[in-house]
């Protein structure tokens, strides 16, 4: 039972203990105190909450800040989603499902809009504040005026209009003023002392999970012995340190610390996907990669590395050593240029990652099969370094590598005390309606890749481990050997209510000429987006 209804119970029992001894009083309450007019009052609020974005929008373009302008005016669809001049400007049109989609043009022209000037740096944080504080204020006066008129009247119908009101409060400004009234008013519970929604609840165990088994792993100590260097290393003329670990070798022209260190992380990286996406503890036998040679930062080491070491020719020198830091070489060996520092861990981790994934894809195929027949040419790029990134970033709270072309995307953000980056990138992809979709996120190539397409694919492995660890382990396993779209299929499609496809017929010449694109896989990718856009906005 609701703290307020209890409340309203007591005020009941004392009225009619009173009844017995005298007339009951009747409450004054002016003439227009109806659910009616209310919800008329709160039609009118949800109007003005458009109309104050729009002027913080106005202010934002005045001050060079145009990017920015539109995001705050997108706020206006969390109150009204079906606005038609919010809509129109836009570009967007009503499709026959009911959808909403944006124009193409429109699209391109909105991602095309930068802010001149630093949004941090002028008033735009306080003005911003100010607004959402005041929108707020104004759905707590309603929700602070329907569970009065609930108290006063006994009337249930004041109830569910309080909840709507307090939502609203915080809605516009969650962290503000106004948010502990209303989580109390709601009857939220508290998750390690803070209030949080029940929606969000349900995530938060599992995060902390995911978080504090990172934690413990990033300080976990293996037996490791300091060995020469060998290999390519030392063929190349160059000093070096060896550390040999049980699934990893180290070698680096760094001190023997970072050689340790090292093999340290890449130990943490193999235990820590092989447990967390529950793959067979055979996977860390399989390795493709069992060395990493770390020279030092720049040209200098690597050019002789790869001339006298691993015999390249000056073509194949010239390509790599314009484009790339870190590549394969014979024999399981891969070679980075990095510092001694946490840029060096990073990559370590990272292509640790990939070599755990790697592994576990070829006992994924000889476990379900392969479905995809010679199509097979390795794991999708999103997926392996999604799984990478997420390894790094459980372990380290950061992650400094980054495969693809990231480039200045993000810069403009500053995350708050304990928050993800990534996630915050991931979420305001969302709010801009700009998010990523599985549909295209699963056959993107490494060169496809960008900021968007990186932070997407990190954020869906967090949301699908939050949701059930053990459908998201499912999940990974299948995607490994038959691909993200039959993964989705085979492994959600029953909880998010969409169809399977008849696949009674299809081969792998099929699959190669576009059975992916068939609608039962697009709309079961589609659902899954739409589950993952709700928690990011809701759960974070």
């Amino acid at each position: 039972m609701r703290l307020r209804t209890l409340a309203l119970a007591g005020v009941l029992a004392l009225g009619a203990t009173y009844a017995q001894q005298t007339v009951a009083p009747q409450i004054a309450r002016a003439a227009n105190d109806t659910p009616a007019d209310w919800e008329k009052k709160f039609e009118r609020t949800l109007d003005n909450a458009v109309k104050e974005y729009g002027k913080l929008s106005k202010w934002c373009n005045k001050n060079h800040l145009e990017w920015t302008g539109n995001y705050v005016r997108r706020r206006g669809f969390m109150f009204r989603p079906d606005h038609e001049e919010l809509r129109a400007y836009f570009g967007y049109e009503k499709w026959e499902d009911g959808r909403w989609r944006q124009n193409d043009i429109k699209r391109d022209e909105f991602r095309s809009i930068i802010d001149e000037d630093d949004p941090n740096a002028g008033k735009y944080p306080k003005n911003v504040a100010k607004a959402q504080t005041k929108i707020a204020g104004w759905f707590r006066g309603l929700g602070s005026k329907a569970d009065k008129l609930a108290a006063e009247t006994g009337d249930a119908a004041w109830t569910p209009l309080a909840d709507r009101a307090w939502e609203r409060a915080l809605m516009a400004d969650p962290d503000g003023k106004y948010a502990k009234q209303a989580h109390q008013a709601l009857e939220h519970p508290q998750f390690d002392g803070e209030y949080v929604s029940p929606f969000k609840l349900r995530f938060l165990e599992a995060r902390k999970s995911r978080r504090e088994a990172g934690e413990a792993l990033a300080a976990k100590m293996f037996d490791i012995e300091q060995v020469p260097a060998d290999g390519f290393i030392p063929e190349a003329g160059l000093e070096a340190v060896g550390t040999k670990a049980t699934r990893m070798l180290i070698n680096t022209t760094h001190s023997q610390e970072v050689s340790d260190r090292l093999a340290q992380w890449s130990m943490r990286a193999i235990e820590d996907i092989t447990e967390r996406y529950g793959f067979p503890e055979a996977v860390g036998d399989r390795l493709g990669v069992r060395k990493f040679d770390v020279l030092k930062q720049g040209k200098e080491e690597l050019k002789p590395y790869l001339t006298n070491g691993a015999k390249w020719d000056r073509a194949k020198i010239t390509k790599y050593l314009e484009y790339f830091s870190g590549m394969g070489v014979r024999g399981g060996t891969f070679v980075s240029a990095s510092g001694d520092g946490a840029g060096s861990d990073d990559m370590v981790i990272h292509q640790s990652g990939h070599a755990t994934a790697g592994a576990a894809m070829s006992m994924a195929l000889s476990d379900l099969g392969n479905r995809l027949g010679s199509n097979t040419s390795g794991i999708e790029d999103w997926l392996r370094e999604s799984i990478a990134y997420d390894c790094t970033r459980r372990l380290t709270a950061t992650t400094l590598t980054t495969c693809g072309e990231f480039g200045k995307y993000g810069q403009d953000v500053t995350p708050k005390p304990g928050e993800d980056l990534w996630i915050q990138l991931a979420r305001r992809q969302v709010e801009m309606d700009d998010d990523v979709a599985l549909t295209r996120l699963w056959h993107l190539t490494l060169n496809d890749v960008r900021g968007p397409e990186t932070v997407k694919g990190y954020a869906l492995l967090q949301y699908l481990f939050e949701q059930d660890t053990a459908m998201a382990q499912k999940f990974i396993w299948h995607a490994l050997a038959h691909g993200t779209p039959a993964a989705v299929v085979d492994v959600y499609s029953e909880w998010l209510g969409t169809e399977k496809p008849d696949d009674s017929d299809a081969t792998a010449e099929t699959y190669k000429n576009g059975a992916f694109n068939q609608p039962a896989y697009q709309a079961a990718m589609n659902a899954l987006d739409d589950r993952y856009r709700e928690w990011i906005l809701k759960a974070w």
